[in-house]
């Protein structure tokens, strides 16, 4: 049979008080990494916005001197799309992840928070 151990109310209260204390710092990189995550989805949603929806090419005899060109990247217009196309889709993976990271670091808190 095993025997418990007696401690004074006092030493019991002081190890509650020390966990708590605990808990309240470790909560704080949770917080800090999911706001981060969160503050990276929105740039890389806003940027996979803006090379979605802004596109601008001179004509292609002044292509590579001309400083009128956004997102253009070769001369082709129908290259340039496809380029475009797949940097968006990069950055909306990109938000992606960081959504899922943001949201799993809320899922630990509230866990730890538990505890």
């Amino acid at each position: 049979m095993e025997e418990t151990e007696y401690k004074p109310i006092e030493e019991r209260f002081n190890e509650q008080n020390d966990n708590k204390k605990l808990n309240k710092q470790s909560k704080a990189p949770y917080t800090l990494y999911s706001v981060l995550g969160f503050i990276g989805a929105i740039i890389s949603i806003g940027m996979g916005f803006y090379k979605m929806f802004v596109y601008e090419s001179a004509d292609e005899d002044s292509y590579f001197s001309s400083k009128e060109n956004i997102n253009a990247y070769v001369g082709g217009d129908a290259y340039n799309y496809i380029i475009n196309g797949t940097y968006t889709t990069s950055y909306f993976v990109l938000a992606l992840v960081c959504m899922v990271f943001a949201c799993s670091m809320l899922i630990l808190k509230s866990i730890n928070q538990n505890k």
